[in-house]
């Protein structure tokens, strides 16, 4: 065995023994401290400010300030946060935290306990202390090791389950050297190196310089760092030798900043020299991109000015086609309207033609039911009339010879009235007959017009006006044969009431009752020559109206023609047609006028017969009562 390691062992039991002395302590100054805070017996140094720990070893003078106090600390004092331990070339000094962290502080040192938080029942805590110069020697406590931190003026040192020895320079420069565990030390830039092999060293020599290489300390730093592992042979070594080795190693520190420092300032002016030739660089580079970026530009609003001409462009073809698109819906909209106006006008005209269909048909079947009412009126008159003749038969059977009288003369009267009657047929027939032919010579005349409106209108014109002459002709042949047979009707009457007349006088000079008889007869007779005459009068104006719708047409017919050449051949057509129609209107009046006399014939001849009854009736009567007077 070696006598290094002999004294090493020494020094081990030593500082163990001593460990154990200062945990032993520890307990009791906490429970003394507590037992004081329950008397309220606390002194006036430390105030408000929480107790953490206290000193084990304290040699030669040991000062301690908290705000304006300060004071000298000695083994077993208390240790508060805050507070600024500082330690002169001879003294030096041992802590021991209530985490059981050993804290061991060289001479020439000053050291501030920033923040503890401990407790005993937690798992988590914090331990953070500021190195300010000095000698120092750590041993971290019970607590995890993330929550131990220890600044200096240029690093900060995160423990990992650590021991460690700290030199912090004069100028601020922090070496660290560990002795167990591993270190994270870190300058205020933030660049971090990790320590993890024992007995080596890395130094922070300026805020900006990174943390060197992990590498075996120098001897002198070994030397500095001997004292402090056993502080009681520290009082009897020679203080003078502890200083020469402190301000080796303090001048090798300075060297080394001065060093970092030209380093430094080199590193800035190449950096500057770099600097100015990148900004050359750039420079030239900016003055490119400029112009590049010039001519980029004068492109880029070429074009935009291209974009705009185009755009200007496609907004006046879309205009134009809007406005074009407007013309032609306005256009749509025109015609439409105009479709619309023509379908309403149309509607219009339908729905007045359904209105005078409507009209044509009520007036029609207004008409049937006046002529079916006045045929009814008529059948009553005829029943009534019929009845009275059989009472007459009944009540008046005597005048039969007077009756014979005047129904011989009846009969004398209705022949003569039959054969008016029939040479009143003849002449409508005569007239029918003319119409006709003149109908078909219009007819003839119209198509000779059509054709000849082909080559000029005005022979259709003429034609067409011969037309409607020659159909105003058979319009008057046809009503002077009308008036022709209302004449001969009315003789025929008046020759029937002469022979009533007649009849009655000689009743009157058989009976003076068979004279009233007769006076009646006479009066049915006259009423029926009156109906008679009416029927004629209403044959002769049919007759008129007809040879005036024929003159009518004929005249529309003239002023197609003249319109147009094929107008004038369907007016025409429609002239003739009108023509003949009139004819037949005609014709037909006749043979109703025909009818109307030969009934009034008949009529006035049963009159006649009844009135020869009543007067044979009361002959008899006369007779017998001269007969029954004779008698008597």
């Amino acid at each position: 065995m070696t006598v290094r390691t002999a004294i090493r062992r020494k020094k081990c039991a030593i500082g163990c023994i001593s460990y154990l002395i200062a945990l032993c302590l520890l307990q009791e100054i906490t429970i003394s401290n507590v037992k004081a805070e329950e008397r309220d017996d606390v002194g006036v140094y430390g105030g408000d400010n929480t107790q953490i720990g206290l000193a084990v070893e304290a040699i030669n003078v040991v000062k301690g300030s908290l705000d304006v106090n300060s004071r000298t600390i000695r083994v077993s004092d208390a240790v508060f946060q805050q507070e600024l331990i500082e330690t002169n070339s001879v003294s030096a000094t041992e802590f021991i935290f209530l985490d059981e962290t050993i804290l061991v502080v060289g001479p020439e040192s000053q050291l501030v306990l920033d923040e503890m938080v401990f407790d005993a029942n937690a798992t988590k805590g914090k331990v953070v202390l500021t190195a300010v110069k000095g000698l120092f020697t750590f041993v971290s406590g019970s607590l995890p090791s993330e929550s131990y931190q220890i600044r200096t003026p240029t690093a900060t040192i995160g423990v990992r389950g650590t021991k460690f020895d700290l030199f912090v320079s004069r100028n601020g420069a922090s070496t660290v050297v560990l002795r167990r565990g591993a270190v994270d030390v870190k300058n205020l830039q933030g660049a971090t190196r990790r320590v993890a092999t024992i007995n080596s060293a890395t130094t922070v020599v300026t805020k900006k310089t990174q943390p060197t290489p992990a590498a075996p300390p120098t001897p002198e730093l070994e030397k500095l760092f001997e004292p402090l592992s056993n502080l009681q042979e520290f009082g009897s070594k020679d203080t003078k030798i502890i200083s020469k080795n402190r301000e080796e190693v303090e001048k090798i520190s300075d060297i080394k900043k001065e060093n970092a420092e030209k380093r430094q300032a080199l590193g800035r002016k190449k950096e500057e020299a770099e600097k100015r030739q990148a900004l050359g660089s750039k420079k030239e580079e900016a003055e490119k991109r400029e112009a590049r970026d010039k001519e980029k530009k004068e492109k880029a609003e070429k074009r935009e000015a291209r974009d705009k001409k185009k755009k200007e462009k496609a907004e006046k073809r879309e205009a134009r086609k809007k406005e074009k698109k407007e013309k032609a819906e306005k256009r749509e909209a025109r015609k439409k309207e105009k479709v619309e106006k023509r379908e309403a006008r149309k509607k219009e005209k339908v729905e007045k033609r359904e209105a005078r269909k409507k009209e044509k048909v009520e007036k029609r079947e207004a008409r049937k039911k006046e002529k079916v009412e006045k045929r009814e009126a008529r059948k009553k008159e005829r029943t009534k009339k019929r009845k009275t003749i059989t009472r007459d038969k009944v009540e008046k059977p005597r005048a039969k010879k007077v009756a014979k009288k005047a129904s011989g003369s009846a009969k004398k009267a209705s022949k003569g009235a039959k054969k008016v009657a029939k040479k009143a047929s003849g002449s409508a027939k005569k007239a029918s007959k003319g119409a006709n032919k003149a109908g078909k010579k219009a007819s003839a005349s119209a198509k000779k017009a059509s054709k000849g409106a082909k080559a000029a209108g005005k022979k259709a014109s003429a034609s067409a006006k011969k037309a409607s002459k020659g159909a105003k002709a058979a319009g008057k042949k046809a009503s002077a044969s009308a008036k022709k047979a209302s004449k001969s009707a009315k003789a025929a009457a008046k020759k029937a009431s002469a022979s009533a007349k007649k009849a009655s006088k000689g009743a009157k000079a058989a009976a003076k009752k068979a004279s009233a008889s007769a006076k009646k007869a006479s009066k049915g007779a006259k009423a029926a020559a009156k109906k008679a005459s009416a029927s004629a009068k209403k044959a002769s104006k049919s007759a008129k109206a007809a040879a005036k719708k024929a003159s009518a047409s004929a005249k529309k017919a003239s002023k197609g023609a003249k319109a147009a050449a094929k107008k004038a051949s369907a007016s025409a057509k429609k002239a003739s047609k009108s023509a003949k129609a009139a004819a037949k209107k005609a014709s037909a009046s006749a043979k109703k006028a025909s009818k109307s006399a030969k009934a009034a014939a008949k009529k006035a001849s049963k009159s006649a017969k009844a009135a020869a009854k009543k007067a044979r009736k009361k002959a008899k009567e006369a007779k017998k009562l001269k007969k029954k007077r004779t008698r008597s």
